[in-house]
C-alpha cells in the first residue's frame, strides 16, 4: 500500500457516470421500445373490463364490512327498543 490518500472518485464504479457539478449531464437517447400501453395491446394482454351484471360492488363491500364488524343487517322495531335500554 502506498502512503498517498485514496480518492473514491479516482476509480468510480463503471456502471455509474460521474460529471462535475458545473458540467451539464448528457441527454440519454430514446430507446426504440414501444410504450407499455402499446405493448399490452400488441401482445393481447390488455383486457377489456367486463360489465358486472350482479349486485353493485360497493353494496357487496358494505355488507361484507358490516358482517366483519358484527353489525346486524336486519333490524326490527323490537331490536330498536332493546338498543335504547338506557332511556
Amino acid at each position: 500500500m502506498s502512503g498517498a490518500p485514496v480518492d473514491p472518485l479516482d476509480n468510480p464504479n463503471p456502471s455509474l457516470s460521474y460529471y462535475q457539478r458545473d458540467e451539464p449531464a448528457p441527454v440519454l437517447p430514446l430507446r426504440e421500445e414501444p410504450d407499455l400501453l402499446s405493448w399490452l395491446q400488441t401482445t393481447g394482454r390488455l383486457l377489456q373490463e367486463e360489465k358486472y351484471q350482479g349486485q353493485d360492488l360497493s353494496t357487496m363491500e358494505e355488507e361484507e364490512l358490516s358482517v366483519l364488524m358484527g353489525e346486524r343487517e336486519n333490524y326490527s322495531k323490537d331490536d330498536e327498543q332493546d338498543d335504547n335500554w338506557e332511556d
